[in-house]
């Protein structure tokens, strides 16, 4: 039986799905580096390069919660601190 959460995937793929449209500004992976599928629900430790990337109002960067890699965000600028962000797993 095949598990969802081992689905190699990029970040590409995840930044797409928290960004919500937000369009990034610089990453520090290459392009090609972003694309790279890798499985993000693996015990066999981190697979997925880490990154930060910057938007106009974020910073996105990889994280890595119970076994799973995973795309977080944090406001950019403090007037946007107004909805506060949960505690972000090392």
């Amino acid at each position: 039986m095949k598990m969802p959460w081992a689905d190699p995937r990029s970040w590409n793929d995840m930044l797409e799905e928290t960004t919500e449209g937000d369009k990034i500004d610089e990453c520090t992976l290459t392009a090609a580096e972003m694309a790279e599928p890798f499985n993000a629900g693996s015990y066999r430790g981190l697979e997925g390069k880490p990154f930060v990337a910057w938007s106009e109002t974020y910073v996105y960067f990889s994280f890595q919660a119970d076994n799973c890699e995973q795309v977080a965000r944090v406001p950019r600028h403090p007037n946007l601190c107004d909805n506060p962000q949960f505690h972000v797993n090392a």
